[in-house]
């Protein structure tokens, strides 16, 4: 696995400075992180309905993240996308059921698991007086929900078609 990040506000100001004029701490930020999910390439069967790991790419994801310059108006705005050409559904099925690799879900095909190969998010953050926080973010991720009762239980994500997509907003305050 392998994170960066640059910010280059660092190039213009003190390594003590706080202040960088008008934008934020946060503004202007560039990350990325990829990771390799194993070594070893399984062999797809067909009979099992498991589309294996055949090629290393398929278990590599990779995110790049940019916060864009929100000018003290907000702490974060930060813009994700990410790829991930695993042709197995991102799915806890082997947790549940002790499968030995990734199983898709009755009646699916590995064919329905390449178009959510992309993955974007939007947040935003804002602190008020200190102590309350305000959050926000509109995404095509890796949303899961949970549910009551094994016999309702759905494994894998719920965002699976790249026209899904969820909101969400919250407020916190720390005392």
């Amino acid at each position: 696995m392998g994170r960066l990040s640059f910010d280059p506000k660092r190039m213009w100001r003190d390594d003590d400075a706080q202040d960088n004029g008008i934008l934020g701490t946060e503004d202007l930020k560039l990350y990325a992180e990829g990771a390799a999910l194993g070594l070893k390439d399984y062999p797809a069967n067909e009979s099992r309905n498991n589309p294996g790991y055949e090629d290393i790419m398929e278990r590599v994801p990779v995110m790049v993240g940019f916060n864009v310059p929100a000018f003290r108006v907000l702490d974060v705005l930060s813009v994700e996308v990410q790829w991930f050409g695993s042709r197995a559904p991102n799915s806890y099925n082997r947790v549940m059921f002790s499968t030995t690799l990734p199983q898709a879900a009755s009646g699916s095909t590995p064919e329905q698991y390449v178009r959510d190969d992309i993955k974007w998010s939007v947040y935003a953050r804002k602190t008020l007086f200190g102590f309350c926080t305000l959050t926000g973010q509109i995404a095509s991720d890796h949303l899961r929900t949970e549910k009551v009762g094994l016999e309702h239980i759905d494994t894998e994500e719920n965002l699976r078609d790249p026209r899904n997509r969820h909101w969400r907003v919250k407020m916190a305050f720390a005392f």
